[in-house]
């Protein structure tokens, strides 16, 4: 029968061997352990293997890793897929989950992270909803290239990435000052409202020309556009044009729209209409007050006859003051005589018809700046009822 070989041994858990129980090159074994110790020529009791060993240091492993790896930890100090200046990326989870994700448009410089904690990968600040190179509204390239693009893959196409519901997000859109705006929108009660407030197009929400073009783009497709579709009915736009009005277009963009409103409030209200278009129709009979019109039917206004003014007159002096329209005095002389004096005759277009209605005392009519009537400068009028009427020349009255 062989012989059966020994080692110093121990079975009590988290024993380990004495410097002086063992000598150099011996072997001492923990069986309920499972620890391997020896003994250097130094006379230092090591340790070389465990079954519970997690190995650590540096090096190179090459070939296949199979089975269990969920027990593998460390950081190698060599690693090249994740590297070890982002230590700040770790948590309880690392040994299940990758940490970050590589961009494979530049290999392992560029990863994607969870900034949610408001630290990089190496443990600076960042903010945690807006980067310092946002997302571009189009092709063009910030300093990174093109815009990151998610998808998923499933070994022949790719597929769009759904993430959260990013119709809530808190910014939209492409504009890099998209942080001043506070957007809200499916579901009831909706709205985009500005973050800051002013009077000046930079504190509001701004629509701006096609590809920011400037002054380059004067052209009406340049325009500032809000347009409105509704599906199988009708297209038209609100624009901006360049000289800074805002009109209403059909869908085409060839021509205006129409637009209807309650209550419309301007300085002036200008038609370019051509002759043979009425400008305006009205459908109300109701007077409008305070309309000048130049023009009514065709006919100046001045072809119209003012509705005349009566005065009834018994004080013994009155003085004209109409230049147009019809002016009616009736001159009571029961208690007194009464002097009427007509206005200056030069620019005046009324029609002056002044009446004596008592028996008693004159009506005496007089002139102004030595103007005449029918060549005298005062006309007495002494009989009852007796009237005459007076019209202008522009330079003295006469009586028709």
């Amino acid at each position: 029968m062989a012989n059966l070989l020994l080692h110093k041994h121990s079975a009590t858990t988290g024993v380990v061997p004495a410097a002086a129980a063992i000598s150099p090159r011996e072997l001492a074994i923990n069986s309920t352990d499972g620890r391997l110790f020896t003994k250097t020529a130094a006379g230092v009791v090591v340790e070389f293997a465990r079954k519970d060993a997690v190995p650590s240091g540096s090096g190179t492993c090459s070939g296949t890793n199979t089975g269990d790896q969920t027990t593998i930890t460390g950081n190698a100090g060599t690693a090249t897929v994740l590297s070890t200046t982002r230590a700040n990326y770790k948590g309880v989870t690392d040994g299940v989950v990758a940490g970050q994700l590589m961009w494979k448009n530049y290999g392992n410089s560029h990863t994607l992270f969870d900034a949610s904690a408001g630290t990089s990968p190496t443990g600076t600040t960042v903010d945690r909803f807006t980067p310092n190179f946002p997302v571009q509204y189009d092709t063009v390239a910030n300093s990174w290239g093109q815009a990151i693009v998610l998808m998923g893959w499933s070994g022949s196409n790719t597929y769009g990435v759904k993430v959260d519901w990013s119709r809530y997000a808190n910014s939209a859109g492409a504009a890099a000052t998209a942080t001043t705006a506070t957007n809200h929108y499916g579901g009831s009660g909706s709205y985009i409202a500005s973050s800051v407030s002013g009077t000046g197009y930079d504190k509001a929400i701004q629509i701006r020309e096609a590809t920011l073009a400037g002054a380059a783009g004067g052209a009406i497709a340049y325009a500032p556009r809000l347009a409105f579709h509704w599906s199988g009915k009708v297209a038209s736009s609100i624009a901006m044009e360049v000289s800074g009005r805002i009109a209403i277009y059909n869908n085409p963009g060839t021509g205006y729209e129409n637009f209807i409103a309650k209550n419309i409030t301007g300085n002036t209200f200008a038609s370019t209409v051509s002759t043979g278009t009425a400008p305006l129709a009205v459908a109300s009979t109701t007077l409008v007050t305070n309309l000048n019109a130049g023009l009514l039917d065709g006919i100046d206004s001045t072809g119209f006859m003012l509705a005349p003014v009566v005065i009834n007159q018994s004080a013994a002096a009155y003085t004209g003051v109409a230049t147009k329209g019809m002016t009616i005095i009736l001159a009571n002389t029961t208690s007194n005589t009464i002097t009427v004096t007509l206005p200056t005759a030069v620019g005046n277009t009324a029609i002056y018809k002044i009446k004596k209605t008592a028996a008693s005392n004159t009506l005496n009519i007089n002139t102004t700046s030595a103007q005449t009537i029918d060549g005298s400068t005062t006309i007495a009028i002494v009989r009852q009822y007796e009237a005459i009427s007076l019209v202008s020349d522009n330079a003295n009255w006469n009586i028709i």
